[in-house]
């Protein structure tokens, strides 16, 4: 991962019997070399320090999300590491969609590629995004990530918002993000399906460019 002039290291700890990790320790080290500076355990971070609201009726799984915000270079730099408890057709192939989106228009959109449907799927992919740190005022600015079927049609599993229109932990992890910048957090993150989604930000066409 890069992150303002310096290259670095994301590590996520796991306990023996579990899959969730229960902190990220970010390693920065210095011009891009494998020299690590003597901080390297400056920036530990919970791994899910956001209140979750209570699972509703339609949620379809979780994703592991790590985000980070550079401020220099006006970046969104996001890492997905891992999908869980996937409800959908265990013979299809899912891939993921990751869209930044405003004023409900795509600005940017990444297309992960199709992973055999299991009950744990590490995907460990960063993506990075341009956002102006205006941005963090703005109501219409949000991160869509929606988990498809590798099918004709694409059919969406579910998917997350993470911004101002997302869930509590949505609009936390967001926060976060733009009030410490240059520091990775990271959470896990409800998936829910489209159908009865009472979010309106969910009544727009957000699947053409």
């Amino acid at each position: 991962m890069d992150s303002s002039d310096n290259s670095a290291m994301l590590m996520h700890l796991l306990e023996n019997d579990g899959d969730n990790p229960f902190c990220a320790i970010f390693l920065p080290t210095m011009n891009r070399s494998t020299y690590h500076t003597p901080m390297v355990w400056q920036h530990i971070q919970r791994a899910a320090p956001l209140h979750v609201q209570p699972f509703s009726q339609n949620t379809v799984g979780k994703v592991l999300l790590t985000l980070q915000y550079s401020l220099i270079k006006n970046r969104l730099i996001v890492d997905l590491i891992q999908v869980k408890d996937i409800v959908g057709r265990q013979n299809c192939d899912i891939f993921l969609s990751t869209q930044l989106v405003q004023n409900c228009k795509i600005l940017e959109k990444y297309e992960i590629s199709r992973k055999c449907y299991a009950s744990n799927i590490y995907f460990k992919t960063t993506m990075e995004f341009n956002v102006p740190i205006t941005f963090f005022y703005s109501n219409d600015a949000n991160l869509l990530i929606k988990v498809c079927q590798n099918t004709k049609k694409a059919d969406e599993i579910g998917h997350l918002v993470i911004g101002p229109q997302g869930n509590s932990a949505g609009v936390q992890h967001w926060r976060k993000i733009f009030n410490t910048p240059n520091t990775s957090f990271s959470a896990w993150h409800v998936l829910t399906s489209a159908i009865s989604s009472s979010n309106k930000f969910f009544n727009y066409n957000l699947y053409s460019n």
